[in-house]
Parts: structure tokens; C-alpha cells; sequence
């Protein structure tokens, strides 16, 4: 939901290819993942979102209320990976993906949430850029869209949201599968 931190939820038919159900960004239907990021597990939880708009490409951030593990939405799983390794990389950060290639960066090296690098107006100005890029480059058609790509973590906000242990119909406290046959 545009400008706020809640979700709606939804079904979608989705084409299965090869096994492996695909996104759909005509239907502005993407890939979601949330990956744990302290090494303790090595959860990946994997779902669909909507609401994006993205046409192409993917970002990621480490910037994820409130366990700040990295959060990954995209048309592909090519450019998400590149992203999510951008953000390990860095130690914590966003990163913007398309064709395989790095769009741009911000390194949140204190705890992934932080710079240490730049300055308040220099950081405006970074978030700006990146968000011109999401939504120029890519596609995406709301703003502030890092913002709303943080908030699907927050797993105590109705109604569904994404961990790294899946996708969490938080009204009813249960794991629900990404995939329903």
C-alpha cells in the first residue's frame, strides 16, 4: 500500500517454467527475498510482491525493519543475485542491478544501516539518485520505493510480509508457502 507500512495480500496465477515458478512483471508481479545476513541460519525466505512496477532489473537493501537482513525485489534472478552480492560486498548497503551490472551503490557499512562515508545533504542526495534510478532505469512506479522495500519486513504489520524464514501472514502468526498448487 502506497505510503504506508502495511500490505494487502493476493493471489496470482504465475507461469511455471522448467520447474520453477516465474514472475511476471507485466502483471507487476516480482520476486521477493529476504536472506539472512549474520550467518547464523542461512534462511532465504522467497515470495511474490506487487505493487512496484518494476519493468526491469532488480535493488536490494540491508535496510530491512526490524532484523535488517537483506531484502531483494526484481524481474530476474540474475540481477537480484548481483545486487544482494553488491550489498555483501559492501558490508551492508543498497545496490541497483540491471543486465547483470551494477546501476549504483550506497555502502551502509555501521551495522547495515549506516554511513560513515558521507554526510547528512550527501546522503540525501545518494538516496535521491538511487530512487531516480529505480524508478527512471527501471521502471518502478512508486515512490520512495527503498522505504516501501524496508517495511515488507516488518513482521508485526498486517498483512503478509517477508523474513528470511518466508512469506508471514502476520493476523494469524503462520509460515505460508510462496506457492500454492
Amino acid at each position: 500500500m502506497p505510503d504506508q507500512n502495511l500490505t494487502g495480500k493476493t493471489e496470482e496465477t504465475l507461469r511455471v517454467n522448467r520447474g520453477a515458478v516465474e514472475a511476471d512483471p507485466t502483471k507487476d508481479t516480482l520476486y521477493i527475498a529476504c536472506i539472512e545476513r549474520y550467518n547464523r541460519t542461512g534462511n532465504i525466505g522467497k515470495a511474490f510482491v506487487k505493487g512496484f512496477g518494476l519493468k526491469e532489473g532488480a535493488f536490494a537493501e540491508s535496510v530491512a525493519h526490524d532484523t535488517h537482513n537483506i531484502l531483494v525485489t526484481g524481474t530476474n534472478i540474475k540481477d537480484m543475485t548481483v545486487a544482494v552480492n553488491a550489498v555483501i560486498e559492501m558490508g551492508g548497503g543498497i545496490a541497483i542491478a540491471n543486465k547483470g551490472r551494477i546501476l549504483s551503490e550506497m555502502r551502509l557499512p555501521v551495522g547495515g544501516l549506516i554511513t560513515d562515508e558521507l554526510d547528512g545533504h550527501e546522503v540525501s542526495e545518494k538516496i535521491a539518485e538511487l530512487e531516480r534510478i529505480i524508478t527512471r532505469e527501471l521502471g518502478c512506479k512508486i515512490h520512495a520505493p527503498l522505504m516501501h522495500l524496508s517495511f515488507l519486513a516488518l513482521s508485526t504489520s498486517p498483512a503478509w510480509k517477508i523474513t528470511d524464514k518466508g512469506l508471514i501472514d502476520v493476523n494469524n502468526f503462520k509460515i505460508l508457502p510462496p506457492v500454492i498448487r
